[in-house]
């Protein structure tokens, strides 16, 4: 159950999706942070390369959000995580170390580079459109 995906908008640069009716829908806007309006504010911007990248915390277990400690097996809700095979800035195996910890949850590995995976000429396609299902269906 849940709501119907109403519309799905694309852009270059960020999709748009919406669920239910115009009375109380849900949005959700992803922008790809390559994009011209993309640009990270700087605490997800140090978090994603200090604590992602540098010291690898979700993988091992470290990685802290509001005063919780964030750890894979125990995450409840449904997840989806997006990777790249021909991403040479995130390996592939990088990006599914921690999907790997997951007892289960969903993946998108698309045949892209890091920046095409969002932004390039397949990735309405190839990645967007599939993402939205995903929403869609997890409502």
């Amino acid at each position: 159950g849940g709501k119907s995906l109403t519309s799905v908008a694309c852009q270059p640069f960020s999709v748009e999706m919406v669920w239910g009716d115009e009375m109380s829908p849900t949005k959700i806007i992803l922008v790809d942070s390559q994009g011209p309006d993309g640009d990270l504010p700087a605490g997800i911007a140090a978090m994603c390369m200090d604590d992602w990248y540098e010291h690898n915390q979700p993988y091992k277990g470290e990685w802290v959000v509001a005063g919780q400690k964030i750890v894979a097996k125990d995450i409840k809700v449904p997840t989806m995580v997006v990777a790249a095979k021909d991403d040479r800035i995130v390996p592939l195996d990088s990006a599914l170390a921690f999907a790997d910890q997951r007892v289960k949850g969903d993946r998108l590995i698309c045949t892209a580079g890091h920046v095409g995976l969002l932004s390039g000429r397949k990735a309405i396609d190839d990645i967007w459109k599939p993402i939205a299902d995903w929403f869609a269906a997890h409502q």
